[in-house]
């Protein structure tokens, strides 16, 4: 009975502190329904949900979103804009990807590294393309402007303007303590899969 009451606590605590980590607003947004990542072996699983505004997608010069772990909205996500999934200029098509941690060694950083590209579609988005894409060296890993990435996403905490995020180091390393286990020494066995996803909103 004892333990039961220790381990109850511990849980209020722990979804006490997490809401009062996250901007005001954004705690109690949940995972999506219509997209469901549930299925299959990875430990964890990582949506990506883009939102673009049809009218501004070309001259906006970012492209932002919003990053759910296992169901829960963690922080935002930037990338630069579509371009063709051209490599280094261009966010890459939405779809299903695997991917691992990876330590890049004269950075000194970890960062989460796509390791196979699968466009399996869904809805009517026009960015779906049934074939692989020839593109790699696609990570997750800090940064706070566009020109940060060479096609990766960039992660953080809202920033100063729609094509800015602040806090990202700081935002990364929570993300590799939380479901990884450390941000110094993460759990390198640990599957993931990570979904990209496009919400358009009307202009």
């Amino acid at each position: 009975m004892k333990n039961r009451m220790i381990m109850l606590l511990l849980t209020i605590l722990s979804m006490v502190a997490v809401k009062s980590y996250l901007p005001a607003g954004e705690a109690e947004e949940k995972f999506p329904l219509s997209f469901d990542l549930y299925q299959g072996p990875p430990k964890v699983r990582i949506l990506i949900k883009r939102i673009i505004n049809r009218k501004r997608q070309n001259s906006l010069g970012c492209t932002p979103g919003k990053l759910y772990v296992n169901g829960k909205y963690f922080c935002r996500t930037l990338e630069k804009p579509f371009r063709g999934a051209e490599r280094n200029i261009s966010s890459i098509h939405p779809g299903i990807y695997r991917a691992h941690l990876r330590y890049v060694a004269y950075k000194r950083q970890w960062r989460i590294q796509i390791q196979s590209i699968s466009t399996r579609g869904y809805g009517a988005d026009p960015f779906i393309s049934n074939r692989t894409i020839n593109r790699d060296g696609i990570q997750i890993h800090p940064g706070t402007r566009p020109e940060h990435s060479r096609g990766c996403i960039l992660v953080g905490l809202r920033g100063p303007h729609l094509c800015e995020l602040s806090r990202s180091h700081e935002t990364f390393n929570r993300l590799l303590s939380k479901y990884f286990g450390s941000s110094q020494c993460p759990n390198r066995n640990i599957k993931i899969v990570i979904a990209i996803q496009t919400d358009y909103r009307k202009p």
